[in-house]
């Protein structure tokens, strides 16, 4: 895992995640832009439409190659991940970019880091996951979610101030 030296490869995997960021930094930038100018059903038809195609092509491209998750035959899986894509994540990123003009970025980010713990949390409620995290899995979703409580709080509490000097100035 993490605690391994892998070599170049933990370089390569730590650059893909800079990148990864820096990537979603320029899409929620250009996103808030966007998405209060066009309305939101266009701006998710054009952006996600895009990307389905252009998964629908690695799909054809990589079926005949014989890459495949584990436990799904190489074609199955590739047509998994693009229902998903198609499904899931169009749906999911809708509203996404639905309430990015709508709430502080900060907030949005801080909500989209619960999201790995509160999948796990239903998987686990609705008899889907069977197994239990480990307990350094577990340490760090209570961490992430105390730093986004924590967050949250201070959000509210900062809204109340503005509140109260604006009451306080009429």
């Amino acid at each position: 895992g993490d605690l391994r030296d892998q070599g170049p490869r933990d370089l390569i995997g730590d650059l893909m995640v800079v990148a990864a960021g820096a990537a979603i930094v320029r899409y929620q930038h250009h996103t808030r832009k966007a998405s209060r100018t066009a309305p939101i059903w266009a701006f998710n038809a054009v952006v996600w439409g895009a990307a389905g195609l252009v998964n629908l092509c690695l799909t054809f491209l990589l079926m005949p190659t014989g890459l495949s998750m584990p436990g799904l035959p190489s074609g199955r899986s590739w047509m998994v991940i693009a229902g998903l894509v198609l499904l899931c994540t169009y749906m999911g990123h809708g509203c996404f970019n639905y309430v990015m003009p709508r709430l502080k970025l900060l907030l949005l980010n801080l909500a989209i880091l619960l999201e790995p713990i509160v999948g796990i949390a239903l998987g686990m409620a609705m008899g889907l996951e069977k197994d239990w995290p480990s307990g350094w899995r577990l340490a760090g979703a209570l961490l992430v979610m105390a730093g986004v409580c924590w967050a949250l709080v201070s959000e509210g509490l900062a809204a109340v101030r503005r509140v109260a000097a604006v009451a306080e100035e009429i």
